[in-house]
C-alpha cells in the first residue's frame, strides 16, 4: 500500500465509514483532510513523516487568514 498523504487520508475514510459514521460529518471531515491534502502537496510535502510542527503552524497560519467566497474569515465550523 502506498503511504503517500492521499492514500493514508482515503484509508482513514474507509475506516470511518465502516465503523458507521454519519455520512454528513463523514463528508465534512474528507473536505477538512482532502485541502490539507492539497496544500501540503503545494507545499511539497508528500509523506506523513514530513510533516512537523512547523508545517502543522504554516497550515494554521493559512486558515487563519483564509476566506469564505464571500469574503468573510472561516470560523470554527467552516
Amino acid at each position: 500500500m502506498a503511504h503517500s498523504l492521499a492514500a493514508l487520508v482515503q484509508a482513514y475514510a474507509t475506516h470511518r465509514r465502516m465503523l458507521g459514521r454519519h455520512p454528513g460529518n463523514e463528508k465534512a471531515v474528507a473536505s477538512d483532510l482532502d485541502r490539507f491534502v492539497v496544500w501540503c502537496g503545494e507545499r511539497g510535502v508528500e509523506s506523513p513523516a514530513e510533516i512537523a510542527r512547523p508545517v502543522l503552524e504554516r497550515y494554521q497560519r493559512h486558515l487563519y487568514f483564509a476566506r469564505k467566497a464571500n469574503g468573510k474569515p472561516l470560523t470554527a465550523r467552516s
